[in-house]
């Protein structure tokens, strides 16, 4: 192989590597430290419910189940219940909560346009493009809605070759996890402030 074709091969490489991903904003945002404080003086038994979609297609960071595992973990660390239970909307229990999730970016057509800009100039011309992870949850007392709070997540790929050192620190797979915790972390900041769990 010639120094040019080496050389070119590791170019190729880098930009295909490029990317990172940075968390951009929005909320409101919960700490894991709203896991621990204000211990509840009465626990509930709750079911959960998931209204997951996504304009992705393959392309998407989550799925469905990705979604309720990260309600489910969070809302056992909380220690505000005493048994969790997924269920359809249509078949909660006495307290229920639903969850609606939107996973949205721009359209496939746009981004492929911007990654193809950033591949053929091997990465040299920075391409960016959003994402978002929108969050509502509803809180249901015998079928009737009595509480609602929302949280709107993002984050922003950067394909660009400087990007190289960074992508194994700043991908989808360690940013996506912040943008299913931080959500979770503030409903149930809301959870205790509002005292959700002492409502008969």
């Amino acid at each position: 192989m010639s120094m040019k074709s080496f050389i070119f091969a590791c170019l190729c490489s880098l930009a295909l590597n490029s990317c990172i991903t940075v968390p951009t904003g929005y909320g409101p945002h919960g700490t894991i430290e709203d896991l621990k404080l204000n211990t509840p003086v009465t626990k509930r038994h709750i079911s959960f419910s998931v209204d997951f979609s996504s304009d992705l297609g393959p392309d998407a960071w989550f799925d469905k189940e990705e979604i309720i595992l990260a309600i489910r973990e969070n809302l056992t660390k909380s220690g505000l219940f005493e048994q969790i239970n997924y269920t359809a909307l249509n078949e909660g229990g006495e307290y229920h909560y639903h969850f609606k999730v939107a996973h949205t970016s721009h359209s496939y057509a746009e981004r492929y346009k911007r990654g193809a800009i950033g591949v053929l100039s091997l990465m040299m011309i920075p391409a960016l493009y959003d994402w978002e992870l929108n969050w509502t949850m509803c809180y249901f007392v015998r079928g009737k809605e009595i509480f609602s709070a929302s949280s709107q997540q993002a984050a922003t790929d950067v394909l660009w070759l400087p990007a190289a050192v960074g992508t194994l620190f700043m991908n989808h797979l360690t940013i996506s996890s912040s943008l299913k915790s931080k959500p979770m972390r503030y409903f149930i900041r809301e959870i205790k402030n509002n005292k959700l769990n002492e409502i008969k």
